[in-house]
Protein backbone atom coordinates (compact mmCIF):
# COMPACT_ATOMS: atom_id res chain seq x y z
CA UNK A 1 0.00 0.00 0.00
CA UNK A 2 2.97 2.41 0.99
CA UNK A 3 4.54 1.48 -2.64
CA UNK A 4 1.22 2.48 -4.43
CA UNK A 5 1.27 5.87 -2.63
CA UNK A 6 4.51 6.55 -3.12
CA UNK A 7 4.13 6.28 -6.47
CA UNK A 8 0.86 8.32 -6.76
CA UNK A 9 3.13 11.24 -5.32
CA UNK A 10 5.49 10.45 -8.19
CA UNK A 11 2.80 10.30 -10.98
CA UNK A 12 1.54 13.68 -9.56
CA UNK A 13 4.80 15.68 -9.22
CA UNK A 14 5.06 14.69 -13.18
CA UNK A 15 7.85 11.90 -12.64
CA UNK A 16 10.00 12.55 -9.91
CA UNK A 17 10.31 13.32 -5.93
CA UNK A 18 12.78 14.19 -3.94
CA UNK A 19 14.78 11.48 -1.64
CA UNK A 20 13.57 13.76 1.06
CA UNK A 21 9.59 13.81 -0.06
CA UNK A 22 10.52 9.93 -0.92
CA UNK A 23 11.33 9.19 2.60
CA UNK A 24 8.50 11.11 3.95
CA UNK A 25 5.97 9.65 2.45
CA UNK A 26 7.97 6.03 3.24
CA UNK A 27 7.85 7.15 7.05
CA UNK A 28 5.26 9.12 7.97
CA UNK A 29 2.38 8.62 5.28
CA UNK A 30 -0.52 8.47 7.23
CA UNK A 31 -1.63 4.91 7.88
CA UNK A 32 1.08 3.52 5.65
CA UNK A 33 4.50 5.13 6.70
CA UNK A 34 6.63 2.61 8.64
CA UNK A 35 6.77 5.40 12.00
CA UNK A 36 2.93 5.98 11.78
CA UNK A 37 1.43 2.47 10.89
CA UNK A 38 0.52 1.76 14.38
CA UNK A 39 2.90 -0.98 15.30
CA UNK A 40 5.33 -1.06 17.82
CA UNK A 41 8.74 -0.20 16.01
CA UNK A 42 10.87 -0.16 19.20
CA UNK A 43 11.68 -2.61 22.06
CA UNK A 44 11.69 -6.74 22.09
CA UNK A 45 8.19 -6.70 20.38
CA UNK A 46 9.57 -4.24 18.15
CA UNK A 47 11.92 -4.34 14.64
CA UNK A 48 15.12 -3.03 16.51
CA UNK A 49 16.20 -1.66 20.23
CA UNK A 50 18.43 1.65 21.33
CA UNK A 51 20.61 2.11 23.66
CA UNK A 52 18.17 4.31 25.63
CA UNK A 53 15.03 1.63 25.49
CA UNK A 54 18.13 -0.72 27.16
CA UNK A 55 19.30 1.41 29.90
CA UNK A 56 19.16 4.59 31.32
CA UNK A 57 23.29 4.66 31.21
CA UNK A 58 23.23 5.93 27.46
CA UNK A 59 21.27 9.29 28.53
CA UNK A 60 23.45 9.34 32.09
CA UNK A 61 26.79 9.56 29.88
CA UNK A 62 24.75 12.27 27.45
CA UNK A 63 23.52 14.41 30.43
CA UNK A 64 27.03 14.71 31.66
CA UNK A 65 28.32 16.60 28.38
CA UNK A 66 24.64 18.65 28.26
CA UNK A 67 25.45 19.29 32.04
CA UNK A 68 28.76 20.69 30.63
CA UNK A 69 26.75 23.14 28.33
CA UNK A 70 24.12 24.17 30.66
CA UNK A 71 26.81 25.15 33.37
CA UNK A 72 28.48 27.69 31.11
CA UNK A 73 25.22 28.80 28.90
CA UNK A 74 21.63 27.70 30.43
CA UNK A 75 19.03 27.73 28.17
CA UNK A 76 16.71 24.55 26.09
CA UNK A 77 17.88 21.24 24.82
CA UNK A 78 16.29 20.49 21.18
CA UNK A 79 15.96 16.11 21.27
CA UNK A 80 16.01 15.42 17.42
CA UNK A 81 12.96 11.77 16.78
CA UNK A 82 13.22 11.10 20.15
CA UNK A 83 10.97 7.92 19.79
CA UNK A 84 9.52 7.02 22.57
CA UNK A 85 11.23 9.67 24.67
CA UNK A 86 13.42 7.44 27.25
CA UNK A 87 16.12 9.14 26.09
CA UNK A 88 14.76 11.98 27.61
CA UNK A 89 13.54 10.62 30.57
CA UNK A 90 17.08 9.51 31.39
CA UNK A 91 19.21 12.73 30.70
CA UNK A 92 16.53 14.44 32.47
CA UNK A 93 16.80 12.63 35.94
CA UNK A 94 20.66 12.80 35.19
CA UNK A 95 20.44 16.60 34.89
CA UNK A 96 18.38 16.93 38.10
CA UNK A 97 20.84 14.35 40.07
CA UNK A 98 23.60 17.08 38.86
CA UNK A 99 20.97 19.73 39.79
CA UNK A 100 21.20 21.03 36.47
CA UNK A 101 18.08 21.30 34.18
CA UNK A 102 17.45 22.86 31.21
CA UNK A 103 14.88 25.94 30.51
CA UNK A 104 12.93 23.64 28.64
CA UNK A 105 13.50 20.04 27.07
CA UNK A 106 11.90 20.15 23.48
CA UNK A 107 11.39 16.80 21.67
CA UNK A 108 10.86 17.21 17.92
CA UNK A 109 8.90 14.18 17.12
CA UNK A 110 7.21 13.34 13.50
CA UNK A 111 5.15 10.70 13.91
CA UNK A 112 1.99 10.93 15.57
CA UNK A 113 2.35 7.40 17.48
CA UNK A 114 5.23 8.17 19.00
CA UNK A 115 4.31 11.39 19.95
CA UNK A 116 1.57 9.42 21.60
CA UNK A 117 3.84 7.24 23.80
CA UNK A 118 5.66 10.65 24.41
CA UNK A 119 2.40 11.75 26.50
CA UNK A 120 2.10 8.36 28.33
CA UNK A 121 5.29 9.05 29.36
CA UNK A 122 5.56 12.34 30.62
CA UNK A 123 1.41 13.33 30.74
CA UNK A 124 1.76 16.52 32.67
CA UNK A 125 5.17 18.11 31.23
CA UNK A 126 5.05 17.43 27.35
CA UNK A 127 2.95 19.65 25.01
CA UNK A 128 3.77 18.34 21.60
CA UNK A 129 3.05 19.96 18.59
CA UNK A 130 3.32 18.36 15.13
CA UNK A 131 5.60 19.62 13.00
CA UNK A 132 4.45 19.21 9.94
CA UNK A 133 0.19 19.42 9.05
CA UNK A 134 -0.04 16.90 6.33
CA UNK A 135 3.10 13.94 6.58
CA UNK A 136 1.76 12.84 3.23
CA UNK A 137 2.76 16.01 1.14
CA UNK A 138 5.53 16.68 -0.34
CA UNK A 139 8.17 18.65 1.78
CA UNK A 140 9.25 20.53 -1.04
CA UNK A 141 7.14 21.94 -3.51
CA UNK A 142 6.59 20.08 -7.19
CA UNK A 143 8.82 21.22 -9.72
CA UNK A 144 6.62 22.10 -12.51
CA UNK A 145 6.43 19.89 -16.07
CA UNK A 146 8.68 22.40 -17.81
CA UNK A 147 11.64 22.51 -15.14
CA UNK A 148 11.49 18.67 -14.63
CA UNK A 149 11.88 18.39 -18.30
CA UNK A 150 15.01 20.82 -18.14
CA UNK A 151 16.66 19.20 -15.19
CA UNK A 152 16.23 15.60 -17.38
CA UNK A 153 17.82 16.92 -19.95
CA UNK A 154 20.30 18.35 -18.03
CA UNK A 155 21.30 14.84 -16.31
CA UNK A 156 21.18 13.43 -20.25
CA UNK A 157 23.55 16.29 -21.37
CA UNK A 158 26.00 15.16 -18.75
CA UNK A 159 25.75 11.33 -18.38
CA UNK A 160 26.51 11.71 -22.25
CA UNK A 161 22.82 10.39 -23.20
Amino acid sequence: MVVAHIASLIVEAGGWISIADYMGAALYAPGLGYYVSGTRKFGEDGDFVTAPELTPLFGGALAAQVADVLVSAPGDVIELGPGTGRLAADVLAALAARDVVPTHYLLLEVSPDLRARQRELYPQQVNLRSTRPDPSKPLTPSPSRRSTRRLRASRRARCGT
